[in-house]
């Protein structure tokens, strides 16, 4: 049976509540960016419970599949215990080994960036005789006037940035708040996701025409396989990545070698550059130790980044989701023109989604056209 249109005067009334909401929207933008403000703050606990169990379903699913022997009511309670302690032993760990690395990282810096301040002043009374700039250099040091707007300036600086520290820190509780509160939906959404999926399904076949809801249905699934590989792929690559870098740090014997390894393994989560974060912070830490360390360090960072984005990455995370080497490196660079760092990471998954629509219906049309070819006096096939 075929569906009836809806009368003309519902369709003429939606248009016009729509053409009403709209119109205010654009009279009264300031109001409504914060309505969108505090809908998004009612939203963003659900927001971060989804994410959350997106993420965690992947490994529950590897626990899962190994759990064969258990009834299965025990198999999710068991994997989410199971997987809720090694979490909490994984993190654990992993402030137990940054903690006292860090403490040593500012102690240390404390005691040599006085040290480093008076060797560069050394050096540029040593090197002023090749470099002439360095002689207005020096006597800008004895210009007590200047040190003075300098300091004036500092103190006006550190309020502000007083003030925004406080700002962040507020910020910081109520994004561990909205944490906390998500970790709990993302729990229950991991405990009942087969009955989600299923009143889902539901409503796309209650309120979408049949086809239109399969071909939704298989959409989503597809981008939900392909970001569940992207996140497995892009883990893979940070413990690859950190793990080159903790070896020829440590055959280099330089300083702060397992801190700025795991510095780096964290930051590579962010595609191909995020890394580069790690690169500046382990730069300046090994500067305040030894100049020249630190330029080594450079040199040794670039030669594995250069392996790692050409060589890895694209073959890593590439191969999990199915995209070429040459889209991998297109996505990143679009997606972090487009929206930053978020579009780094969102946008690889989703031209994995997309090349492998693409790719589906252009060999759906070349087996048509070959189908017609075949047969010469098949008459051409009606679009509906």
């Amino acid at each position: 049976m075929e569906k009836q249109p809806r009368p003309w005067y519902q369709v003429l009334a939606r248009t016009a509540v729509f053409c009403v909401l709209l119109n205010w929207a654009l009279q009264n933008p300031a109001l409504a960016g914060r309505w969108l403000a505090a809908v998004q703050r009612l939203a963003a606990p659900f927001a971060v419970g989804a994410a959350l169990a997106f993420v965690i379903n992947v490994p529950l699913c590897c626990i899962e599949a190994r759990m064969d022997g258990l009834p299965p009511r025990l198999r999710r309670p068991m994997a989410l215990t199971f997987l809720g302690l090694f979490l909490i032993i994984l993190l654990s760990a992993v402030v137990g080994v940054l903690a006292p690395q860090l403490r040593l990282t500012i102690l240390s810096l404390q005691e040599n960036l006085p040290q480093m301040w008076d060797r560069f002043w050394q050096w540029a009374e040593v090197q002023r005789r090749h470099w002439p700039f360095l002689g207005e250099l020096l006597s800008l040091r004895e210009d007590q006037a200047l040190w003075e707007a300098v300091r004036r300036q500092i103190e006006g600086q550190s309020r502000s940035l007083l003030n925004t520290t406080v700002d962040a820190a507020a910020g910081a509780l109520s994004a561990l708040a909205n944490l906390g509160i998500g970790a709990v939906l993302a729990i229950y959404i991991l405990a009942q996701k087969e009955s989600l999926c299923h009143k889902c399904k539901m409503v796309l076949l209650a309120w979408l025409p049949r086809p239109a809801a399969r071909r939704i249905w298989e959409t989503g699934k597809l981008a939900a396989q392909t970001f569940a590989a992207f996140l497995s792929g892009q883990c893979l690559e940070a413990c690859i990545l950190g793990g080159m870098f903790a070896v020829t740090l440590w055959v280099c014997h330089m300083p702060y070698a397992l801190f700025i390894s795991l510095l780096i393994a964290v930051s590579a989560l962010v595609p191909i550059v995020g890394s580069v974060f790690g690169c500046l912070a382990g730069a300046l830490l090994i500067a305040c130790e030894d100049p020249v360390q630190a330029a080594w360090f450079v040199v040794l960072f670039l030669a594995l980044q250069q392996i790692e984005g050409n060589l890895i990455y694209p073959r890593v995370v590439g191969g999990k989701v199915g995209l070429p080497s040459l889209w991998v490196l297109a996505a990143v660079t679009v997606g972090g023109k487009l929206f930053g760092v978020p579009g780094m990471i969102i946008m690889i998954p989703l031209c994995a989604v997309a090349y492998t629509l693409a790719s589906g219906a252009t060999l759906q049309k070349l087996r048509q056209k070959q189908q017609e070819e075949q047969d010469p006096f098949r008459p051409p096939t009606r679009r509906r």
